[in-house]
């Protein structure tokens, strides 16, 4: 299975995100995101037997125990240089770095394969199809300012497996993983 690793949001949160999807869809050139990948991709992972996901959900919970629950709110919508429109969150973003790199060292502890470069303190909503990053769809896109949801905790990762049927992509959550205490950000990662 096709693994990646992913920070959980909140159900009000992909519910407007799904409304702002939704709406840079409508433009033309512009692809929403499919309402399973709104999420805040930590890391890929790979072909990665279920046993091990088990393992990595494990270890992971392990250096995670006692982390304080990272606090974020969304910020601006960006076209990034690749196309993709994404929503970038602001607040304890260090300490999504940080819990991104422990899911990194222990995936590499036992032997999973990690892509580190996917992680980025966003939200991928849209993607530029046929337009450049500098056209007048992508300056609109750039003008649109998201609705305020408020501040959330990100309390959960999740392991999502991505299968392909019939041409198009699956996902489905095979692990969560909670994120230690919830005091509040601040305590020191396990290394």
């Amino acid at each position: 299975m096709m693994l990646r690793a992913a920070f959980v949001l909140p159900g009000t949160v992909v519910e407007e995100l799904r409304t702002l999807a939704g709406r840079l869809g409508a433009l033309p050139g512009v692809r929403a995101e499919h309402c399973d990948h709104l999420d805040v991709r930590i890391a890929l992972l790979g072909n990665v037997l279920a046993d091990d996901a088990r393992r990595l959900a494990d270890a992971v919970a392990h250096e995670l125990a006692t982390v304080a629950v990272p606090v974020v709110r969304t910020g601006d919508l960006e076209v990034r240089p690749d196309g993709d429109v994404a929503i970038g969150l602001l607040g304890d973003v260090d300490v999504l770095a940080d819990v991104a790199r422990t899911v990194g060292r222990a995936a590499e502890r036992i032997h999973i394969y990690v892509d580190r470069r996917s992680f980025q303190p966003a939200v991928v909503v849209a993607s530029l199809g046929t337009q450049r990053p500098g056209s007048r769809v992508a300056s609109f896109v750039g003008a649109i300012r998201p609705a305020d949801v408020g501040a959330w905790p990100l309390d959960e990762i999740a392991l999502i497996r991505t299968r392909w049927f019939a041409g198009g992509a699956v996902s489905e959550v095979v692990e969560r993983v909670p994120i230690g205490s919830g005091s509040g950000a601040g305590d020191a990662l396990g290394a």
